[in-house]
């Protein structure tokens, strides 16, 4: 190393930064911002690969974990190791691509640097973490949520909560936001209370601390109505949707992607309280909205498009939603990993409108596959599994299979009993389904129900 530092400081500075990331191969492109000439950094890390301190291959550098440990050891100073991580943070803050949540364009380079991410967070000393870092771990805990890897995403973000606290107090807008990304991902988990629990308190701290038109108390306040969705109490959710659509259209634009979610989750509302029509008139605008806006294969368009059809679905229009819901699974399997859980969502949509227009062999088909991926991938207890159970259920009851719908719609009135209390709508649908069952007249309540 006295060598190479001889010939070229900056592949000393290369090496120091390489031993603060991951083992695993590094893009090149994540070091050129260290010259303005790119040269510069191509011939300090062929002096590098000369000693044998690093392996090349087209694009990309790995390097020994024992060569990484005994150069971090050389860092003798809690100066110098900062100056160092603090460094590799804004490398990689530059790096990263934009929206981890719906850049699809940028998931194979958010894939390639999270290790990185997160063997710098492992070798930065609680007293060192800058807000640049924290910032950076916060949106690897967005791309791992939308991933679908919630148990990760949610034990980073409480650290992220706690680590902002810590360095930037708790009525700063970086640690609302931080407390806001985590209730989202306990949401997304299906821990809606606990979500509930942090939203109210998080919409009342934004407001107070910065007033009621600013986009973080917005924001919170959309948050907190697709939470109150979720947790059956539709009349919440559709007044603060309705009182947000104004500041947001003021605020960001009638086009700007967050205030055509607005809309989108408003729809959503609708159909959850029944109101059909309103549901399809408003979900219809904003897919030909996202859709002139974003194309056809944006995951908010496909989005919005899901929603559209389950509303045709229980508006009575099985045929229109099957035509939307097998182009977004198509779509999805191809784009997605395809035990991603939007891509079981797709297929679970699609069972139930195949339920709808009484195609049971096919809706059971899916569902039989979709129920075991979803308790594989987001627990037992997960809204979704318990949906798509619920959809199984009702699969077997139409095909005849009535002990083995029984037996599903048991278990699901004691889960939603203990998980949303027995007032929830779910809960309360469960439990008349299973009342029918026992009786022998459970067809009397599956018109309604084979639109669930």
């Amino acid at each position: 190393m006295d060598a190479i530092d001889h010939k070229n400081p900056l592949a000393t500075t290369v090496l120091d930064l390489l031993a603060w990331l991951a083992a695993d191969e590094l893009p090149d492109s994540v070091l050129l911002p260290l010259s303005d000439n790119s040269r510069d950094v191509a011939d300090a890390l062929s002096l590098l690969a000369s000693y044998s301190m690093i392996s090349r291959r087209a694009g990309g550098t790995t390097v020994h974990r024992l060569v990484q440990s005994v150069t971090r050891s050389a860092a003798t100073t809690a100066g110098q190791a900062k100056a160092v991580g603090d460094l590799a943070a804004e490398l990689l803050l530059i790096a990263v691509p934009d929206d981890p949540a719906m850049n699809l364009a940028g998931w194979p380079l958010w894939t390639a640097l999270l290790p990185h991410i997160k063997a710098l967070v492992e070798h930065t000393a609680q007293e060192q973490i800058s807000a640049d870092l924290l910032w950076l771990r916060d949106r690897a805990a967005t791309f791992q949520q939308n991933q679908g890897n919630l148990t990760a995403a949610i034990a980073e973000f409480e650290q992220i909560v706690a680590a902002s606290e810590r360095l930037l107090g708790s009525e700063h807008r970086n640690s609302l936001t931080a407390r806001g990304n985590l209730a989202s991902a306990l949401w997304q988990a299906g821990r809606t209370n606990d979500a509930i629990a942090i939203e109210e308190q998080t919409a009342t701290e934004w407001e107070r601390l910065f007033g009621v038109g600013h986009e973080g108390t917005l924001t919170a306040r959309a948050n907190l109505a697709v939470s109150y969705r979720q947790a059956g109490q539709f009349s919440k959710a559709i007044d603060i949707q309705e009182r947000l659509l104004a500041p947001y259209e003021r605020v960001y634009g009638a086009e700007n992607l967050s205030t055509l979610r607005l809309r989108d989750n408003h729809a959503a509302s609708y159909r959850y309280a029944g109101r059909f029509a309103e549901a399809v008139a408003f979900s219809e605008a904003v897919v030909a909205d996202f859709e002139r806006l974003l194309g056809a294969e944006h995951p908010a368009t496909l989005e919005a498009s899901s929603n559209l059809a389950i509303s045709y679905r229980l508006e009575g229009r099985p045929d229109k939603a099957i035509l939307i819901e097998e182009e977004v699974l198509a779509v999805r399997e191809r784009l997605f990993d395809p035990k991603h859980p939007d891509t079981l969502t797709a297929r679970d949509n699609l069972a139930g409108s195949y339920r709808q227009a009484d195609r049971i062999d096919d809706a059971t088909a899916l569902s039989e596959q979709v129920v075991p991926d979803f308790e594989r991938l987001l627990g037992v207890d997960h809204p979704d599994t318990i949906n798509a159970r619920s959809g199984l259920g009702l699969n077997y009851a139409l095909a005849g299979r009535t002990d083995e719908a029984t037996a599903i719609f048991e278990r699901l009135v004691a889960d939603t009993d203990r998980l949303l209390g027995s007032d929830h709508p779910d809960a309360r649908a469960a439990s008349v389904m299973l009342s029918h069952l026992r009786t022998g007249d459970w067809r009397a309540s599956m018109v309604q129900r084979r639109g669930s």
